[in-house]
């Protein structure tokens, strides 16, 4: 939604204004896996508060920048406080906390935890099967990211008005809640592979649509 206004305040074209997206994205990746070892051995209070503040300190830094070069760095530090304060490190803690009990709280994600499991985790670094689905959730999240964030720049040059695209974003949150309403009662006898060939499809006509 802010794509186009700010590329006319900082005098620059859309692909150069998204382009920090990418970038925070980068970072948020590379950051993850020293953020999810830190909260392996130290919890995940301290850099989540520390993740929570920084962040808020770069949205009001984000509202101030008058050039590109101090836009890409806002954004830059986001993609660290990504790292530390959205679902992945929420995830790890429910893990540490909840242990096998964990996969109500967050649908079956599986996530590796101490010293006899990064064992195992290098044993499946090993797995064929595990850079496929490496790749395969790459290019998922690679082109979730590029229709989503691409969908209202390109809506907003082909007439569709404020309120509608507004309204329709809004409409993701609920249905996603609804969603992790339904599961949990069926988690323990859902079929992971039928689920995920019914929740694939849904996902990407959001996209699409």
């Amino acid at each position: 939604m802010f794509a186009l206004p700010m590329a006319h305040a900082l005098d620059g074209s859309l692909p150069v204004l998204n382009g920090p997206l990418s970038v925070e994205l980068m970072v948020s990746g590379l950051c993850a896996y020293p953020v999810g070892a830190y909260i392996d051995r130290h919890g995940g209070r301290g850099v989540m508060t520390a993740g929570s503040l920084a962040a808020a300190a770069l949205l009001i830094a984000w509202s101030q920048v008058t050039t590109l070069a101090a836009f890409y760095g806002v954004w830059i530090g986001l993609g660290a406080c990504m790292a530390a304060v959205l679902y992945e490190p929420a995830f790890v803690v429910l893990t540490a906390l909840f242990g096998a009990q964990s996969r109500r709280a967050i649908t079956a994600l599986t996530l590796i935890a101490d010293g006899a499991a990064r064992a195992l985790l290098r044993q499946r670094l090993r797995c064929p099967l595990f850079w496929g689905m490496a790749v395969w959730f790459a290019a998922f999240a690679g082109t979730a990211s590029g229709l989503t964030f691409q969908r209202v720049p390109y809506l907003q040059t082909r007439g569709v008005d404020r309120d509608t695209l507004l309204t329709t974003i809004a409409l993701i949150g609920p249905s996603q809640v609804s969603g992790r309403v339904l599961l949990p009662g069926r988690g323990e006898r859902a079929n992971l592979v039928a689920t995920g060939a019914i929740t694939t499809p849904l996902t990407r006509s959001r996209y699409c649509c």
